[in-house]
């Protein structure tokens, strides 16, 4: 489900996860892989541009089609991501580690960021973070 807003910590920004998962919970929607709850993707955007694009994301069959406008199926880019792991408050730091990093190793870093929502497995109500970038080289 897309957002253009305001970046994190903006209140409309963390509306729009709200949301979706309100949206997600009425269709009784859940993601179809058992470590993955949620995906949060920010497309790489132009360097300098004002708007904050994103998506939020579960993952779903190749069938699933949805029932109505405000949602579309999507993919998300493969190839090689540093991800850095942690609570859901450390984002900001996670995403920054993971810049450091690749940059460390000599790694082309792409612009926007990736966070995959994991259940814990000792209490699925509770998720982990793991928050970086898409790399080249």
């Amino acid at each position: 489900m897309p957002y253009t807003g305001g970046r994190p910590p903006a209140a409309a920004f963390f509306d729009h996860w709200r949301r979706f998962q309100g949206w997600c919970a009425r269709r009784g929607l859940r993601s179809v892989l058992s470590d993955v709850a949620l995906i949060g993707y920010e497309p790489p955007g132009r360097p300098g541009a004002r708007a904050f694009l994103y998506q939020v994301c579960v993952p779903v069959t190749e069938a699933y089609q949805p029932d109505d406008e405000a949602a579309a199926i999507a993919s998300i880019p493969g190839g090689s991501y540093v991800l850095c792991r942690g609570e859901l408050p450390e984002t900001p730091r996670l995403f920054r580690a993971a810049r450091s990093y690749a940059a460390q190793q000599g790694l082309a870093v792409e612009r926007g960021g990736i966070e995959i929502l994991r259940p814990v497995p000792d209490n699925p109500e509770w998720l982990v973070v793991d928050a970086g970038c898409r790399v080249h080289g």
